[in-house]
């Protein structure tokens, strides 16, 4: 959930509080990150029972294995797109995604809210002069992801709550710092509000076994911002700010377990002592027996066999399946290497088989589209203040999400056919992936070039057709 706040200012007090409790929540983003490496500290860090015999840990890192089917399927570069009949508009927005690789960098947000259940992104104007009275508008806007373990944003308590003060904090020391022994770490602290930006610096001493925090505010320093907004976008994957595969991390550590319990039983087989009837062997014998591997005159199979206990390799098999089965069923992502997507399938078949990772894409695109307006309207705010001309604004755009899903051509231009009936071309034209269409705007002007072409084609004058004579 969304932290609020009814101040217009927070105080030095209030301030180290936010950032106490943003730095003990920074575990649970690390163990998210570790589960998406395949480190899942649940097996790793548990304890050997015996020294003596095998413990094998294997922890199978299902947490990229979802991370990377969302957002393959969702935010892949080119899969979002930006329309508008505000030509103008469209153009500087295009502008301003170009010096910001907006594709790249849009597909990095969604990886990260995908994993930590929420992203930051901080807006800016290069070459903007900290003064009181007037802007250097000398430069471009900018944005670019902020590390969610160092970003802290306050929204207010309407009904449709606005963010009103963000928090920025990462190791910094100024150069004068203190240096005495018991300093821990000194961060640099960004106060951002709507208008303006404090600047703070976050000592950390340990002293008698105890952390004690300093913050000082450097004086006379105030960096105002060029937005009438809180220049940060706070990108949410869900209102319980979880991440994809966060649900289902117990059902993830149990199938570790499991597979590390079977091979360690598997390592534990190859260590089995060995059982001799009515037999005794001396050191050359054992040395003869790693040599030849050959026992001589037995009288009974059973003289000499292995003290072992029986593994019920079905059930484990049934168990594996059945933990796999139910991470990609309670996460709501498909298991495409599962039997059922292999081969052929039709467009609609393939929709059905998709219909639960749809709910959840749409629901993630609901939230994810939120921040992308959020980003709109900063770039308005920048327009209006570098005064930029254009003819619309965040409220005249389309922001159209399509999936990375192999398409029919041919059923995709029969549904576009059908649709010229009752939309417009250029809706129909949307229909069709980036990698056919790549840019509506350019695909009208190339219709509207060859039905020119075909209009002035001169037909009266065509030489006539000679008849062969009989």
């Amino acid at each position: 959930m969304i932290e609020r706040t009814d101040k217009a200012r927070l105080d030095t007090e209030e301030i180290v509080e936010l950032i106490k409790k943003r730095k003990d929540k920074k575990d649970y983003f690390d163990n998210l990150q570790d589960y998406y490496k395949g480190e899942n500290r649940y097996i790793l860090d548990r304890p050997i029972v015996d020294q003596n015999n095998p413990d094998y840990k294997l922890p199978v890192p299902y947490g990229r294995k979802i991370i990377k089917t969302v957002c393959g399927y969702m935010f892949k570069s080119g899969l979002i797109r930006y329309d508008s009949d505000q030509k103008r508009y469209l153009e500087e927005v295009r502008k301003v995604f170009d010096d910001n690789d907006e594709d790249s960098k849009t597909s990095m947000i969604g990886k990260m809210v995908s994993l930590y259940g929420e992203a930051y992104e901080l807006a800016f104007v290069t070459g903007v002069a900290k003064i009181e009275t007037q802007f250097e508008m000398d430069g471009v806007f900018k944005f670019a992801r902020v590390d969610p373990r160092r970003m802290i944003v306050l929204y207010n308590n309407d009904i449709e709550p606005e963010l009103v003060v963000a928090i920025r904090f990462w190791p910094e020391k100024p150069e004068d710092a203190p240096e005495d022994k018991d300093v821990v770490s000194v961060e640099r602290v960004d106060v951002i509000y709507a208008i303006e930006t404090y600047r703070y610096y976050l000592v950390t001493r340990k002293k008698q076994g105890r952390l004690q925090y300093e913050l000082v505010k450097m004086p006379d320093f105030v960096e105002y911002n060029t937005f009438s907004k809180v220049p940060v976008v706070h990108y949410m994957n869900n209102d319980e700010l979880q991440g994809d595969f966060e649900p289902v991390i117990p059902l993830i550590n149990g199938y570790d377990a499991l597979a590390s319990g079977s091979m360690t039983e598997f390592f534990r087989f190859a260590q089995a002592y060995l059982r001799l009837v009515e037999r005794t062997l001396e050191p050359q014998d054992l040395r003869r027996l790693r040599f030849t591997r050959l026992f001589q005159g037995l009288r009974d199979k059973e003289d000499v066999t292995f003290l072992t206990k029986d593994i019920n390799d079905a059930y484990i098999e049934l168990m594996l399946r059945t933990m796999r089965r139910q991470i990609y069923e309670q996460s709501h992502v498909p298991d495409l290497q599962d039997e059922r997507f292999k081969g052929d399938m039709s467009g609609v078949a393939l929709r059905r088989m998709l219909y639960d990772f749809e709910n959840l894409a749409s629901d993630k695109e609901m939230f994810f589209k939120i921040g992308l307006m959020k980003r709109l309207e900063l770039i308005d705010d920048y327009f209006k203040t570098k005064k930029i001309e254009t003819d619309g604004s965040r409220r005249d755009m389309r922001i159209q999400f399509q999936r990375n899903l192999e398409v029919d051509a041919g059923e995709i231009a029969e549904i576009a056919e059908r649709m010229q009936a009752t939309t417009s071309r250029r809706t129909a034209l949307t229909m069709f992936p980036e990698t056919v269409v790549p840019d509506v705007d350019a695909e009208m002007r190339q219709i509207e070039e060859e039905g020119s072409m075909a209009m002035n084609f001169d037909v009266e004058n065509l030489p006539e057709e000679e008849i062969p004579e009989e």
